[in-house]
């Protein structure tokens, strides 16, 4: 039985260690909330850029490169991510180097330089990365149906912001979100791997421990849904990229409803055996990407399905799309099919975290939104206790017409209101 150890520092740090002896390296993940739930409109974007620079520069390691030299001469792997609620930093090495790695994300962590200059220079950097995305078109499908699910709120914003916002960030601005956010209240460090529970709680405490306490800060609050139902971008594209959602529930909502939303998600589009891939990819061939997905945040959740698809197929994949949804209100799932989606998920969340740094960010993203600590086995446990009745009352819950928004990339973006009427009609039939 794997064994975590959770203590919280003087400063409100929050400590998650899981020692693995025969594990062949250690990682540490620091996580703060610090993502565009605690943005305003102004702001958006702020997150992901202080993220950013926390690679540009330290008091002790100057430049990008003397960054990258310290972690990559002892073989470290590294990086970030800035989510809705929670930007992480991570890195995993030899055990050897547990004490290098965890000052390394220290020093980037409480002592970023945030020049001026490079912070100019970012800009560009940032502004190509929503470029990126934004000529990316299954990553624009996703980011439409936000908008048309939450419209103009944190939930509705993308998180790298937009290039005004950018455009518009300072030193100073950066400077004093850092202090009201990069506080111990608001900060989780997990150690895993093959390091000691005394050698990791002394490292915590030597850098973490000298974070301000800082207080305790909400997130925004998700008030409305947004009054544009259907979006579209039209693009000169070989393939139409949809995305159709519905608001469902946050990740602190009871279990039994987190895991019967994930059951009901798993079913309809998780997996080559899921009622979506065998409909939409194998019985029409009109399809390589098909699937659902639960999207579970601190202050809000969606469902989205997805798909990219041959022009010419979009409307009978909608239909069909429609009438799966419509299944899953109007019948109960088998206990055949229920079981093989709960082995599915259950096995490759299990088999997701083989490794440390991995194990690491599972145990840190929990903590870091305030959602109840589960063990990988008890996840697994849970997944394999859900009913199909339980699934059913999700799907009555959530999947409503009028809930329903509906967002397409590609040629066919003029359609997407009336695409969005042919998928609920199907759903009532």
């Amino acid at each position: 039985m794997q064994k975590i150890y959770r203590s919280q520092l003087e400063n409100g740090v929050e400590l998650l260690v899981v020692p693995q002896q025969n594990a062949l390296s250690v990682a540490v993940s620091v996580l703060v909330r610090a993502g565009t739930a605690y943005e305003s409109k102004k702001e958006n974007g702020i997150s992901h850029f202080l993220e950013h620079m926390f690679f540009k520069g330290t008091a002790t390691l100057p430049t990008p490169l003397a960054i990258a030299s310290a972690f990559e001469n002892i073989g470290a792997s590294y990086n970030a991510s800035t989510g809705r609620d929670v930007t992480e930093y991570y890195a995993k090495a030899a055990p050897r180097h547990a004490d290098k790695i965890t000052k390394l994300l220290w020093e980037m962590y409480n002592n970023s330089l945030l020049d001026e200059k490079m912070i100019e220079k970012e800009k560009g950097v940032i502004v190509e990365e929503l470029h990126m995305y934004e000529d990316d078109p299954r990553s624009k499908a996703g980011q439409l149906l936000e908008h048309a699910l939450f419209g103009d709120q944190h939930a509705g914003w993308d998180i790298g912001g937009t290039e005004s916002t950018v455009r518009a960030i300072s030193r100073d601005t950066l400077a004093r979100y850092k202090e009201r956010r990069y506080v111990g209240r608001a900060t989780t460090v997990v150690i895993a791997g093959a390091i000691s529970l005394s050698h990791a709680r002394a490292l915590a405490r030597e850098y973490f421990g000298a974070l301000p306490t800082g207080s305790t800060q909400k997130g925004g609050v998700v008030t409305q849904k947004s009054k544009k139902r259907a979006l579209g971008a039209q693009r000169k594209l070989d393939q139409s990229h949809l995305a159709i959602g519905c608001p469902t529930i946050s990740s602190t909502s009871p279990w039994r409803e987190r895991y019967a939303q994930l059951m009901m998600a798993s079913v309809l589009g998780r997996g080559m055996s899921s009622r979506l891939f065998q409909s939409i990819r194998e019985e029409m061939g009109a399809a390589y990407y098909v699937g659902a997905y639960p999207h579970m945040y601190m202050t809000h959740g969606y469902l989205e399905v997805y798909a990219g698809l041959s022009h010419g197929s979009v409307e009978e994949a909608v239909v069909r799309i429609g009438k799966e949804l419509g299944r899953l209100r109007g019948e109960l799932v088998s206990q055949k099919e229920l079981k093989r989606a709960q082995e599915y998920i259950a096995g490759s969340l299990l088999v997701s975290l083989d490794t440390p740094q991995r194990l690491a960010g599972f145990y840190g993203a929990q903590i870091a939104t305030g959602e109840e600590l589960e063990t990988p086995r008890q996840v697994a446990s849970r997944i394999r206790s859900i009913t199909p009745k339980q699934i059913q009352s999700c799907a009555k819950k959530f999947l409503k017409p009028e809930n329903l928004r509906f967002s397409i990339v590609g040629p066919l973006a003029s359609k997407a209101s009336s695409l969005r009427m042919r998928l609920i009609r199907e759903m009532k039939s």
